[in-house]
């Protein structure tokens, strides 16, 4: 067999050939078979990316906003002055049109060339994987075209050639096929995107970038089509309208866009009314969608029906998911009581939904077998834009019907399609903070779910919430962690009284560390959404790894106070407020945080980080450093315990498990060196933690789980230890590691410069921050020099702070409280009373 290149295409990020193949003697075969193809287009995503950032740059500009371009107004409606971030007090509503004009075609323009350098990049990927798939196949099925036919063959039968030929044949007409279709698609996209780009945009333009994620918010808030909506559209022939365009009886046409438009208008209000101080919803769209849908479902197809339906090829096909985004989008504004702005007689709540939508949501005995319509709830909710919620009631009831059905049901009898159903219905009933608490806590004696009646009686509401979490979910759990990866949020924004949230964290905490829970959570097998198929003994968040990003969280949320002593169980004290986590509970709950790679190495990133703090809160005075000592030494030993007891539940020895376990520290560290949370960037920073953006982090994590390259302070660890010895202590309590945190806060106050360093060989100043060559062998020479060089700074300070947090970390106390060394102490009051405070 021969193979050469005479046939050469590109695609992707560089020039890739498809091989001709043929027979190398042509004694059996003469054939010759190589790819043709549509010619490559000159066309890169690379420098269309250049062009939306810098569409994206001159928008900012524009609006003022550089720094901020795709930041609030991309999340929420507002209106454009609220965007605008120039004065703009001088200006008339004719420059303040002009400037909105000019933006929201920016916007646009930006849009339009995102979407295209997406297209390009589709269709040149499906070229590559063509290329490459015929490159990988073709040479070894052409090795068949210089075998010799058997000696006896039948007629009917082909020789080793022939059937080569067949099979090349097959394989080169299939992916010519596949390609042919990519590269339709890729012109087409580009024909239309052309045609939108000259026409500006119009609604239909703005609907199609929708639909893709290219427009969001932001279009509208820079003044775009939202502007213009109509203000007399009747919300009954609205209604009548809808049916003949899923039944094809019309063709979607302007009239079908703004329809779209309405719905979708209405639904941003209604979240700017839930997020920005001092918005009201209108009262007047209230009406509107309870006259809309009134009329619909009275028609002849209810609304959950129509969900169910449109999707279906004789009908709207994938044409039908704006509208049901539309759709979906006006029933949670609807079912929100907390637009009505307290006024009864404005329509708003679970009962002034559809019947037929009530029905799907809280399960029908007269829907068949299965007794709940999961199509018409996931075509119906699936597809609602992120910032829309639910109201409480509808949220909590359709949770809670997810839960009661995965927990009353065998789920290997539910069709991958349904669980999928499941999956978008979680996505929403997530978003709503009260609903979410409601499950985990147990709601107020304002609620009863309408089929499962009381659910005030744990039993019912856990078994739900359980089941929940326990399902193997397609997207790895992201949709069910949205009951978790909230409170860090809620918390930041709750300011000072944060008891209710820090009571449904403690009970969110209680629930998955209870003896008999726990060790249901951690029996589960591994099924097909798992990397971990087939094998048993798994927790949830193994399973299921999103889960254990969402009590990432949590867990940054009370890094604090994950170092406290606690009793058994978990409470919060009376008399400071802090969550006092029991040590066994604390340990399964970071033991399940530690199921997923990404959450283990940001929990270990986020110990870091508040360990860096405690420097901070150490050297100003605001903690004392015996008591900073024991606390992260509570913590690093939850940690520790957590990492090996996950990593043994997988692995075969305890060596491995803590081999394991040391490198998802190691990588923790180096993450958070690498997102240049170090010393000289936190020594100024109150609450580092508060202020993380934990999916970022864990977004980050997935890269420093496998290859986390460090800059400045290089923190390795030791080799790992022996089974039988103590595991590794963490960089906290290593002596290199905090006194370089104090040493660092010196330099960047210049009470230590680089003067003071001359002789000592591994520490150094540079661009104003401390400097330290660190690894194994050079261990104990570090901490000497660290060591030396604190014993003299800032009249000997220096040298007391890191003694007394190293007798804090290696004497852990039982208390929470702790006493002040009392040298230290002494110190500390001549200063403060020499400063006059």
């Amino acid at each position: 067999m021969s193979s050469n290149r005479s046939v050469t295409t590109s695609a992707g990020g560089g020039e890739v050939t498809a091989v001709e193949v043929s027979g190398q003697t042509q004694q059996y075969s003469s054939m010759s078979y190589t790819l043709s193809m549509n010619g490559d287009p000159d066309v890169y995503a690379s420098p269309l990316e250049g062009l939306v950032e810098e569409l994206n740059l001159f928008t900012a500009r524009i609006l003022g906003r550089a720094n901020d371009l795709h930041g609030d107004f991309d999340d929420t409606a507002q209106q454009f002055s609220d965007v605008l971030k120039w004065s703009i007090q001088n200006f008339s509503e004719e420059d303040l049109a002009l400037w909105s004009e000019v933006s929201s075609n920016m916007s646009f323009c930006a849009a339009i060339v995102e979407n295209w350098k997406d297209a390009v990049k589709t269709y040149k990927d499906e070229r590559l994987r063509i290329i490459n798939r015929w490159n990988e196949e073709a040479p070894t099925l052409a090795a068949d075209l210089d075998k010799a036919p058997p000696r006896i063959q039948f007629i009917w039968n082909d020789s080793p050639a022939e059937a080569a030929e067949k099979a090349l044949a097959s394989l080169k007409q299939e992916l010519e096929g596949e390609e042919q279709t990519a590269y339709q698609l890729f012109k087409e996209t580009g024909e239309q995107l052309s045609d939108d780009l000259k026409d500006g945009p119009t609604a239909e333009a703005v609907g199609r970038l929708m639909e893709g994620g290219y427009v969001t918010w932001s279009q509208f808030n820079l003044g775009g089509s939202a502007a213009d909506l109509p203000d007399d559209v009747d919300p009954v022939a609205m209604a009548d309208s809808i049916v003949p365009y899923v039944n094809g009886d019309k063709e979607l046409d302007d009239d079908y866009y703004e329809m779209l438009a309405v719905l979708s208008a209405i639904g941003w209000r209604a979240e700017q009314a839930n997020s920005v101080e001092g918005q009201d919803m209108d009262p007047e769209d209230m009406e509107f969608l309870k006259e809309f849908y009134d009329q619909l479902e009275g028609g002849p197809v209810p609304v959950a029906d129509l969900a169910r339906l449109a999707p279906m090829d004789e009908f709207m096909g994938e044409d039908a998911v704006p509208l049901l985004a539309a759709l979906g989008t006006g029933i949670l504004v609807l079912s929100d009581p907390r637009l009505k702005n307290g006024d009864d007689s404005v329509p708003g709540g679970y009962y002034d939904l559809p019947a037929s939508v009530r029905a799907a949501v809280e399960g029908d005995p007269d829907f068949g077998m299965r007794d709940i319509d999961w199509e018409a709830v996931g075509n119906l909710f699936g597809h609602v834009p992120e910032g829309v919620e639910g109201g409480r009631g509808l949220s909590l009831t359709l949770g809670l019907t997810v839960g009661h059905e995965l927990s009353t049901q065998d789920t290997y009898f539910l069709s991958p399609e349904t669980i999928e159903h499941m999956q978008a219905a979680l996505g929403v009933a997530t978003r709503n903070d009260g609903a979410n608490a409601d499950m985990i806590s147990g709601p107020g004696d304002w609620f009863e779910h309408p089929r499962l009646g009381d659910v005030h009686e744990d039993e019912k509401r856990e078994a739900a919430f359980e089941a929940i979490l326990t399902n193997q979910w397609p997207d790895n759990g992201a949709a069910a962690s949205g009951y978790t990866d909230w409170i860090m949020e809620a918390r930041q924004e709750a300011g000072d009284d944060t008891r209710a949230v820090d009571e449904t964290a403690r009970d969110l905490i209680e629930f998955l560390t209870d003896d008999e829970r726990y060790e249901r959570m951690t029996d589960l097998t591994g099924g097909m959404y798992t990397d971990h198929y087939g094998e048993s003994g798994l927790s949830f968040t193994q399973v299921n790894h999103e889960m254990a990003n969402g009590l990432v969280n949590v867990f940054g949320a009370y890094v604090d106070d994950f170092g406290l002593a606690g009793e058994e169980g978990v409470t919060i004290s009376d008399r400071s407020g802090a969550m006092l986590v029991g040590d066994e509970e604390k340990v399964r709950f970071l033991e399940f945080i530690a199921g997923s790679p990404e959450a283990a190495t940001s929990m270990t990133a986020i110990s870091e980080m508040n360990a860096h703090q405690g420097v901070t809160e150490m050297m100003s005075g605001d903690q004392y450093a015996s008591v900073e000592g024991d606390e992260r030494s509570r913590l690093t030993r939850a940690i520790n315990e957590a990492l090996v007891n996950e990593a043994s539940s997988r692995l075969n020895s305890e060596t491995e498990a803590r081999i394991e376990a040391h490198e998802r520290k190691v990588a923790g560290r180096e993450l958070f060196v690498d997102l240049l949370f170090k010393p000289a960037d936190l020594i100024d920073v109150k609450n580092p933690v508060a202020g993380l953006v934990v999916g970022e982090l864990v977004d980050a994590a997935k890269t420093a789980a496998t290859d986390a390259a460090t800059s400045g302070l290089d923190l390795q660890l030791p080799p790992p230890p022996e089974p039988t010895a103590e595991f590794d202590d963490s960089v906290m309590g290593n002596t290199v590691f905090t006194g370089s945190a104090i040493v660092d806060h010196y330099v960047r106050n210049d009470t230590i410069t680089a003067e003071d360093l001359e002789g000592y060989e591994y520490l150094s100043i540079e661009n104003g921050e401390l400097k330290v060559e660190y690894d194994a062998e050079i261990e104990a020479t570090v901490r000497a020099e660290i060591v030396d060089l604190l014993a003299d700074a800032d009249d000997g300070l220096g040298g007391l702070v890191l003694e007394s947090y190293l007798e804090g970390f290696q004497l852990q106390r039982v208390d929470d409280l702790g006493e002040l060394d009392p040298e230290l102490a002494e110190e500390l009051q001549r200063r403060a009373e020499d400063s006059g405070q």
